[in-house]
């Protein structure tokens, strides 16, 4: 394991950026500060002692890296050298963000009796010393919108997509906080959230429109109206939060743990965690 980061002669682009879709999943955001901030060779150690977890073989990891340092030439000539860097990083993660948004979110809009759930996607956790966690709205949608915006040249389109999702986030909460389970609204109320969901899709959309723009690609799939016609898989989705949970429970809830103690599971060529993760559920 020492010896195989080691060697890596260089991180493969694919690698930090399935790391920080995982640990967005996972609701893991002390991970995800500590992957911004980590060095190649710290990622390397750790996507390595992932591969139990994802599946993921070292021929994989080389192919994988061959065909997007081809991407990263493409996109450096749009972007800067870190603008293609931090594109690279966050596009996975805002795609299953819109995941998100298509298959949990969106039949919860339906259930106007479970409305009580959306205060899990708006709670921010205090801690003395005001070092509070991000809500899960941050850490799912708007940080990596803040971020993928920066790393564009002329980033007012997506600015302006960023904002009025934000505004309608709030807008959304302001609207469904104080239910109790079992609550329902009033007609009226179902309409306007209703009208404001479909506001943030657009909105969404349009900052993954502008990102295909810019880029002259078609990575980013948009979500349509109606939503049930999305043509991402619902039930791959599903897989790959059970295969992550089973990974969890496996290793605990320190993610990190995971996929360093998984390495010893891999050895007996079964993966207990399941053959869909984050290094091919974009394949769809």
């Amino acid at each position: 394991f020492e010896s195989a980061a080691l060697s890596c002669p260089k991180e493969p682009p694919t690698m930090r950026a399935f790391l920080v879709a995982s640990c967005l999943l996972a609701q893991a955001p002390a991970l995800c500060y500590s992957l911004r901030h980590m060095s190649r060779r710290d990622t390397a150690h750790l996507a390595f002692g992932a591969m139990g977890w994802t599946g993921l073989s070292p021929i994989a990891l080389a192919d994988s890296r061959m065909e997007a340092d081809e991407d990263v030439k493409y996109l450096e000539e749009i972007l800067s050298k870190e603008g293609a860097k931090m594109y690279k990083q966050y596009w996975p993660a805002l795609q299953l963000a819109a995941d998100y948004f298509a298959f949990e979110m969106d039949p919860l809009i339906n259930e106007p009796a479970k409305w009580a759930k959306f205060e899990d996607l708006f709670r921010e956790s205090g801690a003395r010393g005001g070092q509070g966690q991000p809500s899960q709205l941050e850490r799912t949608f708007i940080n990596p919108m803040r971020i993928l915006t920066s790393s564009f040249p002329e980033p007012d389109e997506l600015q302006q997509a960023l904002q009025l999702f934000s505004k309608d986030m709030r807008a959304l909460q302001k609207l469904t906080i104080g239910f109790a389970a079992g609550d329902v609204p009033s007609a009226k109320v179902q309409k306007e959230v209703a009208v404001v969901f479909n506001q943030g899709r657009a909105h969404l959309n349009q900052f993954f429109l502008a990102m295909n723009d810019a880029t002259g690609t078609q990575r980013m799939v948009t979500i349509p109206d109606p939503i049930s016609s999305y043509p991402r898989s619902r039930s791959r989705y599903v897989e790959l939060k059970r295969n992550l949970a089973k990974c969890q429970n496996r290793g605990g809830e320190a993610l990190a743990a995971v996929w360093g103690q998984l390495m010893v599971y891999s050895t007996a060529g079964v993966n207990p965690c399941g053959d869909l993760n984050l290094a091919n559920y974009f394949d769809q």
